[in-house]
């Protein structure tokens, strides 16, 4: 038996084969015509069936499997048996299910890869649907196409298979659900789970209804099953209904847009299941936006609603469009003055915070620049884009937001109003492999917040703990708020430096130790304590 894959060039009544599969005297194909697929079996070149068109090429490819496998009937004798792996077909439910069990499968290509390694049977029916066994069968394919593409035989041309007869998709259903049921599974699996219960449920209600056989306390089947599906699996009704109704418009997208899937995969594990539910209420083309929104640094925002996180994308957008216009159309003035108010206005409209419009001094921007050589981002950048950075994120970038990434080598002045914020957007970056080099400047209360401390030490930063004050430049807004604001009233600063490479903290510390203490690790704590 042979795989192969033919590509043919177009002609006009002649579909393209897209995948075959010849085995003895049929061939299984799966042809394209368009943007449809067209699942169809062949015996000595005279097609003798053929599933229609399908709209994606899995399920047009598993639907000409499976009409081969009833044909041929090679799956019809119960009891253990070895088949050709590439007849085994997944069930719907099982892949839904157990859908990114990556890890799983990754340790099972590492078990099965190995020279004495043997393989537990997988369950199939009677037309080689897996009924157990759905990450073992894909660790075998992922091994045999990696042998494949290194011009070697394949491991697993053949697996063993117990072959079981289903009476109908009930009794398969319920297999599959008693084989998972023992599994530790995340919550979309468990919803997954309650969705494959509740469709066994609500057959099984028309059977009674038919029987005339009622339940205790069930006056028709109709709104019923998820109440009983409830009680077998301890949840509320409401919570199951939302996570179903999330799931199933998760699968409606997967396909699609498969990146808004995995978010909002993501959500309905770490939030209640109203709020994924709750995204259905949002424009397709706004979905991954909000999602995006409802998290703070990759953690999910308690409280925060999805009409808010959508209202806020609204607004954003909103803003971002009136800032594209007015650069576009030069409505900013000539005048300075004028200039000045516009920026205020913009800051305003962004709800900037007086309180983070301490500016960085140029003695320290040139310390900062003798440091790194070049800044390549300057995330918390004023309008007028004082720092010297190849890119700036201003308050209408939003330097913090999900998709604005910290790349190269980073200066910031870390926000007064929320330290630990900002330098945890740092850390994720430090940890995505964003930010290669960093300074941070920031108030010296920062070494003595448990939660700044972890981030510092996590990532072995090297501290200077700067000598006196600082002379901070008053921004715009805050002398808009406060005119007669001097100097920076932070009383002691301290530079955070990041670099994985140790001839950089020498530097580091060779341009900055002549104006501050140097740590290179918490020993700045033995010092204070001390002092104490």
């Amino acid at each position: 038996m042979t795989t192969k894959t033919t590509e043919t060039v177009s002609v006009v009544d002649k579909p393209e084969v897209e995948w075959q599969k010849d085995v003895n005297k049929y061939s299984i194909r799966v042809e394209k015509e368009g943007e449809y697929f067209f699942p169809t079996l062949w015996e000595q070149d005279q097609i003798i069936w053929s599933g229609g068109a399908v709209g994606s090429f899995s399920k047009a490819k598993n639907t000409a499997i499976v009409a081969y496998n009833r044909h041929t009937q090679v799956f019809y004798t119960e009891g253990l048996a070895q088949v050709d792996v590439e007849l085994l077909v997944k069930l719907p439910y099982n892949e839904i299910i157990y859908s990114g069990n990556s890890s799983n499968v990754k340790r099972l290509i590492g078990d099965l890869s190995k020279s004495d390694s043997q393989l537990v049977p997988l369950v199939v029916d009677q037309w080689g649907v897996i009924i157990d066994g759905n990450s073992r069968h894909e660790a075998v394919s992922q091994i045999n196409e990696a042998l494949e593409a290194k011009n070697e035989p394949k491991k697993y041309k053949r697996v063993p298979v117990n072959i079981c007869f289903f009476k109908d998709d009930i009794s398969r259903l319920k297999r599959l659900k008693l084989m998972n049921s023992y599994r530790v599974k995340s919550e979309v699996q468990l919803l997954n789970e309650a969705r494959l219960a509740l469709k066994i449920e609500e057959v099984e209600a028309v059977k009674r209804e038919r029987a005339g056989v009622k339940s205790e306390g069930e006056s028709g089947y109709k709104g019923r099953s998820i109440y009983k599906v409830s009680q077998k699996l301890d949840r509320g009704v409401a919570s199951l209904r939302y996570g179903i109704t999330a799931l199933d418009a998760v699968e409606k997208v997967r396909e699609k847009n498969p990146q808004l899937a995995e978010k909002w995969c993501k959500l309905i594990e770490d939030a209640p299941n109203k709020v994924a539910m709750d995204i259905t209420s949002i424009p397709e083309e706004d979905r991954e936006a909000v999602i995006d929104n409802l998290y703070d640094n990759d953690v999910y925002r308690k409280g925060v609603s999805v009409k808010r996180a959508y209202k806020e994308v609204e607004n954003r957008r909103e803003l971002e469009k009136t800032a594209k216009q007015q650069e576009e159309s030069g409505e900013l003035s000539s005048d300075p003055e004028l200039q000045k108010a516009q920026r205020i206005q913009i800051q305003q409209q962004h709800s900037d915070k007086p309180s983070d419009n301490w500016y960085t001094p140029d003695d320290i921007v040139q310390l900062i620049v003798d440091t790194l050589g070049e800044i390549e981002l300057d995330p918390f950048a004023d309008l007028t884009k004082r720092i010297p950075a190849k890119q700036h994120y201003t308050i209408i970038d939003d330097g913090l937001a999900p998709n604005n990434p910290w790349n190269g080598r980073i200066f910031a002045n870390i926000l007064y109003s929320d330290q630990y914020k900002c330098l945890s957007k740092a850390s994720a970056e430090i940890t995505k492999g964003h930010t290669t080099v960093g300074i941070y400047l920031c108030e010296s209360g920062v070494l003595f917040n448990k939660r700044t401390q972890n981030i510092i030490d996590k990532h072995g930063m090297s501290i200077c703990a700067w000598k006196g004050r600082i002379e901070f430049i008053p921004g715009e807004l805050l002398l808009e708020h406060q005119p007669n604001a001097g100097s920076s009233s932070r009383i002691n600063s301290v530079f955070l430096f990041y670099a994985e490479d140790e001839p950089l903290k020498r530097h580091f510390e060779e341009i900055f130790s002549p104006y501050g203490k140097i740590y290179h690790d918490t020993s700045y704590l033995l010092s204070t304590e001390s002092s104490n």
